[in-house]
């Protein structure tokens, strides 16, 4: 028997009450979500996965209200509680309604369609927070890109670097999305490059899903692909360049800890940090939360960018280099 999730639990529960005018009991609860396996097995154990959900629900400021013979919720009590979410969740929250509505397979589809509809709505429950570093545009693109991902379909697009040059066309086999500090990304198998390679989503233009609205020529994911190690790839370790190694001059206090925040086969030698890095770009953001107290030595075009860097800010702060 498969496992239910909590998340797709709570999502079936929810649009369950609120399409009910009823009560209704728990036992109905048990036919209901079936499909889904939410409740299923033993009386006793089936009831305890039902009031822990209950307890995680009301944690979220949703209360199920039982008046001896079922269960129902309070819509409006609800909304006059907003949900708050930052904005990576409620993107999440609403791409797992989206794939639920149009799942022929789950009872509640239709239901979950007229939540997704509310959800986009001005009268939406969730309120986004901690707003993202990327611009509005991002958010239509991974609604896009969850499609193709569920639907096995490729993409193309023109992307722009980082660092700037010209606009590249790219033909994409998405496999999967994360999120991290603030932006959105998609990992896949780039065809031109014929490897599996992780695009900044804020960088995409232009992207098409190629194979709508039929559906054809589609792809298979990897065996064995999972997106959380996806979204725990350092940013020096981007595989964007050659390897090449990173040297970092510290003081002597700060040896250590940068050691430990660059991970992997870090080595000591003295007062420098040496390491192998695909993406030497992508210490940016540290070094400059860490300078002066760390420089770059090597390589050397990035030791040259940071030289220039910082003799303009010692300059204009009016001290010496």
């Amino acid at each position: 028997m498969a496992k239910s999730y909590p998340l797709q639990r709570h999502i079936a529960l929810l649009a369950l009450l609120r399409s009910r005018r009823a009560p209704v009991p728990f036992s109905a609860i048990r036919t209901e979500l079936a499909p889904i396996e939410a409740y299923l097995g033993a009386e006793e154990s089936a009831r305890r996965t039902f009031e822990r959900d209950k307890r995680i629900l009301r944690e979220a400021g949703v209360i199920l209200h039982y008046d001896g013979k079922g269960y129902s919720l309070d819509a409006s009590a609800l909304r006059a509680r907003p949900l708050q979410l930052d904005t990576a969740s409620a993107i999440v929250l609403r791409e797992a309604l989206g794939l639920a509505s149009v799942d022929d397979r789950f009872a509640l589809a239709p239901e979950a369609k007229r939540i997704l509809m509310d959800l986009r709505s001005e009268r939406s429950p969730i309120v986004t927070h901690h707003i993202t570093r990327d611009p509005p545009t991002v958010v239509e693109l991974v609604e896009k890109l969850t499609l193709a991902i569920w639907r096995r379909l490729r993409v193309s697009f023109s992307y722009r670097p980082v660092k700037g040059g010209d606009a590249r066309s790219r033909t994409l086999e998405p496999w999967g999305l994360f999120s991290r500090r603030g932006h959105w990304y998609v990992v896949g198998r780039c065809n031109e490059k014929n490897e599996r390679r992780t695009f900044k989503i804020g960088l995409i233009h232009g992207l098409k899903v190629i194979g709508l609205p039929d559906g054809m020529n589609h792809f298979e994911r990897p065996e064995g692909f999972d997106i959380r190690h996806s979204g725990f790839v350092l940013p020096w370790d981007w595989k964007l360049h050659p390897p090449e190694e990173l040297i970092l001059e510290c003081e002597p206090e700060w040896v250590e800890l940068v050691a430990r925040h660059l991970g992997g086969a870090t080595t000591i030698e003295g007062t420098r940090v040496r390491r192998m890095v695909t993406h030497a770009h992508g210490v940016d953001q540290l070094i400059l939360e860490w300078m002066p107290r760390v420089r770059v030595v090597g390589p050397e075009s990035l030791a040259n960018v940071w030289k220039g860097k910082f003799e303009r800010i010692a300059a204009r702060h009016g001290v010496g280099t």
